[in-house]
């Protein structure tokens, strides 16, 4: 309906692997419903790619990056970090 808030406003999610494939397209989704969303993956130019394709979509998404291997802990442990500093953690996907 208009005018109704979309259905993931002012939650966060935190999409590991979000820089490519399926972590990218669920990232665009989270965003495209409102959620604010952290990128987190190896390859910061990667990720950085992946804002600017979810911000062609989706122009007033709110997006983070956070570098991460998610083999290692202490980088998954950062990630969440980031991605709940604002608020909190609603939503976490790992691809």
């Amino acid at each position: 309906m208009a005018g109704e808030s979309p259905p993931l406003n002012g939650m966060r999610a935190l999409v590991i692997g979000g820089g490519s494939g399926i972590g990218l397209a669920s990232s665009r989704m989270l965003a495209a419903d409102g959620a604010t969303v952290t990128l987190a993956g190896r390859t910061l130019s990667k990720l950085e790619q992946a804002v600017e394709t979810i911000h062609d979509d989706v122009p007033d998404a709110e997006i983070g990056v956070a570098v991460c291997d998610a083999l290692i802990a202490d980088d998954v442990r950062r990630a969440v970090d980031v991605a709940a500093a604002d608020g909190g953690l609603d939503i976490a996907v790992t691809v």
